[in-house]
Parts: C-alpha cells; sequence; structure tokens
C-alpha cells in the first residue's frame, strides 16, 4: 500500500528492513572515485554529496579511516602488497602467517591497535549524513573472513585444517578481538548518528562446513554488540551466497549486499520468495551484463524486473551489484535511477 506522503531517506530506509512497503524503494549508489569525477563534471555538480541528493540515494556507507605507522609499505595488518596491472589492483606479496607453527606466530605478529581508527573523522563523515537525515552505514574495515585468508592465504588455510585448527581458531579470535574493540569504540563516539554496521567479506569461496566451523560463531559475536547498541547490521559479499542464507540469517544480519544478479543461487525469485520475509537484500542491478553493454530501454525492462518481484512488501533497497566503474556509460548510470524512480514506487 503506498503511503499518502513523502519519506524522509532514513525513515525509507528503516521501514524496507522492517520489511514494510514505503512511499518509493530505497536506493543507494557505489561509484568508484574516476566515476564520481566524470558524474560531477558531467551534470555540474559540486561534490559527493550533491552527487547523493542528484541520485536521492538514501544510504551513506562509510569503512572508518586508520592512521596506520608503517612506513614500510605493509598494511594495517602487517601484510605488503605489490602493483598489478590488472585494473590497477593490489596482489599479497606474501602471506605473514602463511606457515604459522605454534602460538608464538600469533602472539609475536604485528597485530593492529584500535588506536589508529580514525574516530574523530568518521563521526564528522556521519555527522554531516545524517544532517540531510540519510540512514547511515559503518563498517571498521577489512572483514574477518578476508583478512583471515589474508594472513594465511586461503590454501594455506584449507591444509592446516587437519592438523592446526586450533591455531586457526587462534588467529580468527584474534582478528576478532580487533574488530570487537573497533566497534566498541565507533559505535560509542557514533551514538545517535550511526543507523547500522557492516562487514565486507568474500564467503562465495566458502562451504557452509568451514563457515560453521570457524567464521559463524565470531561474526556472531561481532553482530550481538552491534546490536546492542540499537544498530541494525549487514554482510556486504560479492557473489553466490544463497546456500549460506540461512546460517547468515542465524548470525544476526538484517541485511545482505550486494546482491550479485549473476551469482548462482541469486534469482530474486527465489530468494525473495524463500527468505523475503527474514532478511533484507540490498543491490541486484547487474553492473557488467547490464549496465555495461545494454541499452537504456533494456536497463528500463531489467529494473522493472527486479522491482517487480523485490519491492514486494518491503525488504529492498535498489542499486548496482558491483562498484560502477568507467566502463559503465554515463546515460546507462542515469537510466538505472530513473528506472528506480519510475517502477520503485508503491502503488
Amino acid at each position: 500500500m503506498k503511503l499518502n506522503r513523502e519519506m524522509k531517506p532514513r525513515e525509507r530506509v528503516l521501514y524496507a528492513i522492517r520489511h514494510e512497503e514505503t512511499d518509493r524503494v530505497p536506493r543507494f549508489v557505489n561509484f568508484s572515485m574516476s566515476v564520481v569525477d566524470r558524474l560531477l563534471d558531467e551534470l555540474q555538480l559540486s561534490d559527493a554529496n550533491s552527487l547523493k541528493s542528484y541520485f536521492q540515494s538514501d544510504v551513506d556507507m562509510y569503512e572508518i579511516p586508520y592512521i596506520c605507522p608503517h612506513v614500510d609499505g605493509k598494511d594495517l595488518f602487517g601484510i605488503e602488497y605489490v602493483r598489478t596491472p590488472e585494473r590497477n589492483k593490489n596482489k599479497i606479496k606474501f602471506h605473514p602467517l602463511a606457515n604459522i607453527q605454534g602460538e608464538d606466530d600469533i602472539v609475536y605478529h604485528e597485530w593492529p591497535n584500535p588506536d589508529w581508527a580514525d574516530y574523530t573523522t568518521l563521526k564528522q563523515r556521519l555527522s554531516t549524513a545524517n544532517a540531510e537525515d540519510r540512514f547511515t552505514a559503518s563498517s571498521c574495515g577489512g572483514g574477518l573472513v578476508n583478512q583471515t585468508f589474508n594472513l594465511i592465504g586461503r590454501d594455506n588455510f584449507l591444509s592446516a585444517i587437519d592438523y592446526n585448527p586450533h591455531l586457526l581458531n587462534a588467529v580468527i579470535w584474534k582478528l576478532n578481538e580487533f574488530f570487537m574493540e573497533v566497534d566498541r569504540r565507533l559505535f560509542t563516539c557514533c551514538h545517535g548518528i550511526l543507523d547500522m554496521s557492516y562487514h565486507v567479506n568474500d564467503l562465495s569461496s566458502l562451504d557452509r562446513g568451514l563457515f560453521l566451523d570457524f567464521f559463524a560463531g565470531p561474526i556472531s559475536e561481532l553482530n550481538r554488540q552491534a546490536k546492542s547498541f540499537g544498530l541494525k547490521t549487514m554482510l556486504y559479499t560479492p557473489g553466490p551466497v544463497a546456500g549460506l542464507l540461512p546460517d547468515l540469517i542465524g548470525c544476526g544480519y538484517d541485511v545482505i549486499a550486494p546482491l550479485q544478479h549473476s551469482g548462482k543461487g541469486n534469482s530474486a525469485e527465489v530468494l525473495k520468495d524463500s527468505y523475503g520475509d527474514q532478511i533484507a537484500f540490498m543491490g541486484h542491478v547487474c553492473t557488467q551484463k547490464i549496465l555495461a553493454i545494454k541499452s537504456v530501454d533494456e536497463i528500463h525492462e531489467h529494473v522493472c524486473s527486479i522491482c517487480g518481484v523485490m519491492k514486494r512488501n518491503g525488504g529492498f533497497i535498489i542499486g548496482p551489484d558491483d562498484v560502477i566503474e568507467d566502463n559503465i556509460p554515463m546515460e546507462n548510470i542515469l537510466a538505472l535511477y530513473e528506472a528506480a524512480d519510475i517502477y520503485g514506487n508503491y502503488e
């Protein structure tokens, strides 16, 4: 049922997460920095905030910045990267805990300090978004699964399961101790201006047993802490996760993003019918197979089809299923949000 009034962005998103219909489907933007610059120039806008307003984005998402004292090219977790020509991405030079043999390897690793997180800068960004009544989300950065594999190496992790599972668990819980403390300080500092905590983890290569044995427990602990501060929780993960959805719901997630359209098992109809009353979905507009190559009319058809299924009874926030990069034509970016205007309204 269409509401008889226009809702504010924050209220609109909260209604959707509670599986209630709103005035229109809430939306978000996810542009690379080069696309942001291109859009600002083309649309003659002044800054990223004006861009969000132009596209009527309801959600602001921020990772907390860190002031890391490392001067040797290592990141927050003591991992060194090398630059690769592929889309200017970084590749891990070596995994510092690849050959973990005992507790001493964990004790003497250079773990990050929660003091390095820049809570003040994050609070300023959230305050700006909150003043414009947008729904705010923040991450402590990294992601438990991603950082575990970055430290150990996925293949090394799998090899160690049979003979050193206790050491793997020790690494995971040591990481979680850091994330828990950063989150606690973040939630305290930003109380009243933060709506949701999110984690970025690539679960597409995890089987269910591995997830339950090693990661479900600490992730549940992170979500319990967030909910104790009155926050919603979201997992941002690429690829197909349909097989893990019951377990992710059990871990306390309220939202799954970016719900990649092409992922196996990520059919809008199946997801909505099976889990639409238990968890909210965010994303689902296909970037590479639709936005990158299709016509404006075909993009409208794509968005119409998605909204026709996903907006029923709320529980949906529309947007791209990946970062919009330079290969997406300007007219197709505009078409996505024009179509959301048309097909995202509730009758």
